[in-house]
């Protein structure tokens, strides 16, 4: 097994300083043999090598052989915008010359609170003869801090989840395994076909293969993987008449909010449904909203409202978030109907996420 690394300057940018950090699953930094043709002086064993790259470049480093397989995961860091690309690839050296078995090539994946891929679990498939198939995940933590992830496996129809579990990925560590592995008591039949969905309550990264097994040969394939802001581009504009809770607007999350209050209206209503498999055990998500235009809290304060499915008033905390936005935040702790108010006189912006996380 090799792992091989291309990354390019675009056009017009100056030198760029390419940073390559190589991390062992349980984060501490893994020493690796890199090897480069382009680069030599950069290669060698070690967990990171630095170097810079010329406008318009392109330099590939590959990981050469170990007595046994082993696993990990690598950060990019970079003083300019690259293109960079990842590829996984089996060679049988047995044989002269050597000779690949497949090649499976990947797209960096950006760092994500919730994020999810199709996913297909079979002893045979109808579609192309009869291979045993499955999909293996790896999660990189780039953080500082651990990660618990909430996996949550969903069948073709949709619906609740068929099944829910708990990752554990220490801070800069990496974990992988087969979905099969992770829900073990899943009755998977004949064949599965269906989606999963990870949520954490710090940015993950994650990569997704299919494996085909057909006539002693195996194959593997990448998978689409889709993070939360790629999802976020669902914008719900204010509809009227959404003036009580009776006539709230439902929105789904994460969702961007677009509206004005209409003179005389008591504000507009929207509503977020929290399902029951979203609290059960020790999880229970967390809204967070985002007043996209200030970062005043007490014009915040005073705008917002958040009120559970009794029509109780609840008490969020504010505080400023993300590109210094005003924002409040809220775990819920039972399942229902929310409703979240606004009451401005003028137009207003919110970004709205519900992230399903585990109790710390």
């Amino acid at each position: 097994m090799a792992t091989e690394f291309a990354i390019t300057s675009p056009t017009g940018y100056p030198q760029v300083k390419v940073t390559l950090n190589c991390y062992s699953d349980d984060g501490a930094p893994w020493v690796v043999d890199l090897y480069s043709v382009d680069r030599p002086d950069a290669g060698g064993f070690k967990s990171s090598t630095t170097f810079t790259l010329a406008p318009s470049e392109t330099v590939h480093f590959v990981t050469r052989a170990t007595p046994s397989l082993a696993s990990g995961w690598a950060i990019l860091m970079t003083s300019h915008p690259v293109v960079a690309s990842v590829s996984f690839q089996s060679v049988r050296t047995d044989v002269t010359p050597a000779r690949a078995q497949w090649v499976a090539g990947v797209l960096p994946t950006p760092a994500a609170g919730e994020t999810v891929f199709g996913a297909n679990v079979s002893a045979r498939d109808i579609a192309i003869g009869n291979p045993a198939v499955d999909v293996g995940f790896a999660i990189g933590n780039p953080n500082d801090l651990a990660a618990e992830v909430a996996v949550r496996l969903v069948a073709r129809p949709g619906g609740p989840a068929v099944a829910t579990e708990q990752v554990y990925v220490p801070a800069r560590g990496h974990t992988s395994m087969f979905i099969s592995e992770l829900f073990k008591n899943v009755a998977w039949g004949d064949r599965f076909h269906g989606h999963v969905w990870f949520a954490s309550e710090v940015p993950l990264t994650v990569l997704a293969l299919k494996e085909t097994t057909i006539g002693g040969s195996t194959v593997y394939s990448t998978l689409s993987v889709t993070p939360d802001h790629q999802l976020l581009r669902r914008v719900f504009y204010d509809r009227e008449d959404n003036s009580s809770f009776a006539k709230a607007q439902p929105i789904t999350s994460p969702a961007e909010v677009v509206g004005r209050r209409e003179l005389g209206d008591a504000g507009d209503y929207f509503s977020i449904q929290v399902a029951p498999e979203d609290v059960t055990g020790n999880r229970s998500p967390v809204l967070y909203v985002f007043d996209a235009a200030s970062a005043d809290l007490s014009v915040l304060t005073y705008l917002l409202k958040l009120y559970d499915h009794d029509q109780n008033e609840l008490v969020p905390e504010y505080s400023v978030g993300w590109a210094n936005q005003a924002m409040i935040s809220y775990r819920f702790e039972r399942a229902g109907t929310y409703y979240l108010v606004r009451q401005d006189l003028q137009a207003y912006r919110m970004l709205v996420a519900v992230n399903r996380v585990v109790n710390p």
